[in-house]
């Protein structure tokens, strides 16, 4: 028997089975968060206004979407639409849309976080679909309790559900609340997975598997019996696809079961003894104005009578298509002509095994009854082209309907050429004509042929069978490959490679479409698929069997084979692994900046800036002068960091690039860029800043590298000793004051004293004295007569040797000042003057050290010497040992340097 019954008890409380089910799609963040792809089956073909309107729906309410068909039934216009389960409201807004601003929609669901998606978004779906108010509202509750969810009876016209219905542990109470809120002529029209008997225990209490829509999947044939105990009519079904598993520990719980995803419409009509008539759709739905497909058995197409059955009959007569009808009683003008209406197909398994069978892309529809009378026109005689051949001779002899033609009018057969690599979310390529692509991966392909249209991905698909070379056997006419003239049925499509509902053409010669490639079983590392397409021309004219439109098969190319390789797996996620890669470059030029920062400042230096520079400078070098102290442990640290860091970074590069060259090129760039020349750039020219405002982070990883870092550091000072820092000697620092003469602030005559001094221990006399031939000197048997002291006053000396014989016979010294009393006119003698004042003379030996002099000046006995009188230097002076010199002409330019207005010295 189906489901138990159940009466709903005032106050619906939450079972187990809702607490698991909301906590399993609380935690879904997207759709590939699924174990199986129950809940995200190809649907049916999506004409081009869905399409539209699924484009304008948020993408975060499209991610959040876990549904296992499409659930957008006809004639929606003003309709009031309740959606069951309308989690993140992906079908609610796309429903919106098309009921318009006189309709509403009407979501409910029990999941806190899914609502929260849906209703965020509330505004910006009005705004997007230039409404002045917002059709669509959402309600929390329980499928099983609408009117306890404030649901009103008899409100609502259509009811949808997509995915939800076998996620309730009590179904027969899920279509008693939705027949009693739909009105008289009112639909259910839901998509849900159905099992191949009925479930095990074990099955039914896995919750793995109710949350994939699997564990509460109803037998088809239960679901027949509780739409009749409800009251609904005979359900209808509408398309159905197979459900593959591909999580291995998940089959194993399943076992033989089998599944699908089908959908059904039910309707609330009135049970009568309705009779068989024909009808006429008048082609006023909007979006199916051409054909109007209504479930697997009937495809109705404007203007052509068609034969139905009395509960179809039934059904659009009580139903909002009654006013898109025109009803007539059986046999109409061409009575004899009428094919009767073939009997309709409630198994979903077996309308997927027919269409299989038949080599049709999934879904699609069958058993369509034939058009009673088709009109003369062309377009309207290019249908009886798809009639097989026998049933196209058994027409013509009848003589009501007119031969079929050639091909279509006024229509041209797509030709699908080949397909290129247009761009991918993941790592693909061509390989030797091939197309390798990864798993879990969405690919854009360019298709080339011609008369590409809006429906022409509907006409490509692939298989895993590769096409037989030898006879075919499975045909059971043992009919050849190369009897086929190139043309082979295609084997089993896929659902590996799913071809998704859209295509964006170029003209009619190409047109880029997108498949999902879905993951490799465990066992696999790679997988080979073989392009199929849709043809409507016989393969092979003269078959008893000839192929008609949808039957698929291979494609002539040899390049047209898709290899699917198993998804690089990453060391980490790849949006962490790309923020890793950031972090470890800046921590790089980190490392490098600040190893020539910090290390450059020797000690001494930054003594030398504690003491003597600006504030901030002071406080920057406080701050690094403690960790600068430990030169070979910050030394360490900082090399062991920066190689930790760059290797880590290689190796994360490797993984993303997939080439150990790749890696390299692209690590060697980003260390030298980031890593070297711009930290460097920066630390050698401000260093002392950026260590001082570093510091914090420096010992942090000094105490995280203090295992390895410090025994080594700890080696290298008792190898190279201690470490000192620069010092200058006295060469040195002279060197450095005139190279930085044009960046310091001395004036010349201070850098004029400070190289004097600094020369003073290491020049002797003779370098300083000036050559006796170029001092001012007197006989000493001169009369002073005017001419003689007037030539005195002119030379501009105060003390003036005086010599006899020869210029380096110096026997006296003249002051200036002694001449203060002395009377030209009387012209006394040289000597009668030296003698009274008896000047001491001074000798020193040439080798004599500058600052020796010094000291001898500072003891008083050649104070009283000008440094401004001149020198004479002793040549073979005979009452001079070899080598020595007057003393106090050696002491008078040796003072020199120390006088702003000194003579110039020179050796």
């Amino acid at each position: 028997m189906a489901e138990g019954k159940s009466a709903r008890a005032a106050g619906f409380v939450d079972s187990s089975v809702h607490v698991d089910v909301k906590h399993y799609y609380g935690q879904l963040k997207k759709t590939s968060d699924l174990k199986t792809n129950a809940c995200v089956a190809p649907a049916q073909p999506v004409p081009a206004f869905i399409r539209q309107a699924l484009k304008k729906v948020h993408p975060e309410v499209t991610d959040r979407y876990y549904g296992c068909g499409l659930v957008v039934p006809e004639c929606l216009e003003g309709c009031r639409i309740l959606d069951l389960g309308s989690g993140s409201g992906r079908d609610c807004y796309m429903l919106s849309q098309l009921v318009g601003e006189k309709g509403h929609v009407t979501g409910i669901d029990m999941t806190d976080d899914q609502l929260q998606v849906a209703k965020t978004y509330v505004d910006y779906h009005m705004q997007e679909f230039g409404f002045k108010k917002p059709n669509v509202s959402f309600v929390q509750g329980y499928i099983e309790a609408l009117s306890e969810a404030g649901l009103e009876k008899s409100s609502f016209d259509l009811i949808i559900s997509n995915c939800v219905v076998n996620l309730s542990p009590d179904k027969r109470q899920v279509l008693a609340e939705a027949y009693s809120v739909l009105k008289d002529g009112g639909e259910l029209y839901f998509s849900d997975v159905y099992s191949s008997g009925r479930l095990t225990e074990e099955i039914k209490k896995h919750k793995v598997l109710w949350g994939e829509c699997l564990g509460g999947a109803l037998w088809w044939e239960d679901l027949l019996q509780l739409a009749e105990e409800v009251g609904f009519s005979p359900p209808r079904l509408v398309t159905a696809n197979v459900i593959t598993i591909d999580n291995k520990d998940l089959q194993d719980v399943l076992g033989n079961f089998k599944f699908v995803s089908a959908t059904y419409r039910l309707f609330k009509v009135p049970k009568s003894n309705t009779k068989p008539c024909q009808v006429m759709y008048n082609g006023d739905i909007t979006g199916v104005e051409d054909k109007f497909q209504f479930d697997c058995q009937y495809t109705f197409k404007a203007d052509e009578v068609v034969e139905v059955d009395g509960e179809v009959a039934s059904i659009l007569a009580h139903s909002r298509f009654a006013e898109d009808f025109t009803f007539q009683p059986p046999g109409g003008p061409c009575g004899p002509c009428g094919v009767k209406p073939t009997a309709g197909v409630v198994d979903p398994f077996e309308l997927v095994l027919k269409l299989e069978k038949q080599g049709r892309r999934l879904p699609v529809v069958i058993n369509m009854a034939e058009p009673l009378c088709p009109a003369t026109t062309a377009s309207k005689m290019a249908s009886l082209n798809r009639v097989r051949a026998l049933a196209m001779i058994f027409l013509t002899v009848t003589g009501c309907c007119v031969a079929p033609t050639s091909g279509k009018e006024g229509s041209e057969e797509t030709v699908i050429i080949g397909l290129r690599l247009e761009d991918t979310d993941d790592i693909s390529f061509m390989d030797r004509g091939y197309l390798r692509v990864s798993e879990r991966s969405r690919v854009k392909l360019r298709v080339y042929g011609q008369n590409i249209n809006n429906e022409t991905w509907s006409k490509i698909a692939f298989t895993e069978h590769e096409r037989s070379r030898s006879v075919d056997s499975s045909s059971g006419d043992n009919q050849s490959q190369e009897d086929l003239s190139g043309s082979h049925p295609c084997g089993i499509r896929t659902s590996d490679i799913i071809i998704l509902p859209n295509i964006i053409l170029s003209r009619k010669t190409s047109g880029v479409v997108e498949i999902e490639v879905k993951p490799l079983r465990k066992t696999e590392r790679s997988k080979s698929y073989y392009l199929c397409i849709a043809t409507s021309a016989p393969a092979v004219a003269g078959m008893h069997d000839p192929w008609t439109e949808n039957t698929w098969i291979y494609h002539d190319g040899d390049d047209t084979r898709v290899i699917v390789v198993e998804e690089k797996k990453f060391l980490l996620p790849f949006w962490l692994q790309v923020i890793f890669i950031s972090m470890l470059l800046c921590l790089s030029g980190m490392f490098s900046g600040l190893n020539l920062g910090l290390m450059a400042l020797d000690p001494m230096e930054l003594q030398i800036v504690q003491n003597c520079g600006t504030e901030k400078e002071k406080n920057y070098a406080k701050k690094i002068e403690p960790v600068r102290s430990q030169g070979n442990y910050l030394l360490c640290s900082l090399l062991l960091g920066n190689v930790l860091v760059n290797t880590t970074l290689t190796i994360l590069l490797d993984d993303i690039a997939g080439s150990g060259l790749i890696a390299v090129v692209m690590s060697t760039i980003g260390i030298v860029i980031f890593g070297e020349i711009v930290p460097q750039a920066i630390c050698s020219r401000h260093g002392l800043a950026v260590g001082a405002n570093t510091i914090f982070l420096t010992k942090f990883f000094m105490l995280l590298t203090f295992p390895a870092s410090y025994p080594v550091s700890k080696l290298l000072d008792y190898l190279l000793g201690q470490e000192i820092g620069t010092v200058y000697n006295r060469e040195k620092l002279l060197e450095m004051l005139r190279v930085t003469d044009p960046y310091n602030d001395l004036v010349k005559e201070e850098l004029n004293i400070i190289q004097g001094a600094l020369e003073l221990r290491t020049k002797t006399v003779e370098d300083v004295m000036t050559p006796l031939r170029d001092c001012f000197m007197i006989p000493g048997d001169t009369t002073l007569d005017f001419n003689t002291m007037s030539e005195v006053m002119k030379s501009g000396y105060t003390r003036i040797p005086v010599f006899e014989g020869e210029r380096s016979n110096i026997v006296d010294q003249l002051f200036v000042k002694d001449l203060a009393f002395v009377d030209p006119d009387d012209c006394t003698p040289l000597k009668t003057i030296t003698k009274f004042y008896s000047h001491p003379l001074h000798f020193v030996f040439n080798d004599t050290k500058l600052d020796a002099m010094l000291e001898e000046f500072k003891k008083g006995e050649t104070a009283d010497h000008d440094t401004r009188g001149p020198c004479a230097h002793c040549e073979a002076d005979a009452s001079c040992s070899p080598g020595r010199m007057p003393v106090d002409r050696v002491c008078r330019c040796q003072r020199a340097p120390f006088d702003p207005q000194g003579m110039k010295f020179s050796a």
